[in-house]
């Protein structure tokens, strides 16, 4: 017996298609959510579809930073994070967090190019940041 090929339909073809930061009608609607629900105004063009927050965090760190550009970091904080920046070259310093989340250096030395926080809901603690900090 002899299987026929395969085909998919020309708008199966287009959802699979990854053009201009993700599909269209994806974006328009993300767009239409986070109006909505979290009051931030943006089109979708504004709006990267990417293949995970790995992928996100990667692609913030080589626009905005340079190799060795200093980062801090929320400790404890998510190994996942800290593992992409390094392999973007950055230097990570690990800022201890309490009860309210991350705590600023009362001094900093001179400030980081990138901070790096959980605000809602840290990992792996689970703590929420006051609205103070």
């Amino acid at each position: 017996m002899r299987l026929k090929p395969n085909y998919i339909c020309h708008e199966h073809r287009q959802l699979a298609r990854y053009s201009h930061g993700g599909y269209g009608p994806l974006k328009a609607v993300l767009a239409e959510y986070l109006r909505a629900s979290r009051m931030m105004s943006c089109s979708p063009r504004q709006i990267l579809v990417l293949n995970g927050s790995h992928q996100a965090i990667d692609l913030c760190a080589r626009m905005l930073c340079d190799d060795k550009d200093r980062v801090w970091m929320e400790d404890p904080g998510y190994w996942g994070a800290s593992n992409v920046l390094r392999a973007a070259g950055l230097q990570i310093e690990a800022i201890p967090g309490d009860d309210q989340g991350m705590s600023l250096p009362s001094a900093p030395t001179s400030p980081p190019r990138l901070i790096f926080v959980s605000p809602s809901s840290q990992y792996p603690t689970g703590v929420v940041m006051s609205l103070s900090r």
